[in-house]
């Protein structure tokens, strides 16, 4: 296997990830929080 390169976000907002709890996305990147995804309720972000 290799290497694991975990960057974290800067921002007092930061979305993880629910299982590893690795920084996703900043706040900033949210585009909508009106948006639903194949398993219900989600954000779009534009980049992640």
């Amino acid at each position: 296997m290799g290497l694991l390169f975990v960057e974290s976000l800067p921002g007092p907002k930061v979305f993880k990830c629910g299982r590893c709890k690795v920084d996703s996305a900043s706040h900033d990147a949210i585009i909508s929080k009106d948006f639903h995804g194949r398993d219900g309720r989600a954000y779009l972000f534009k980049s992640v």
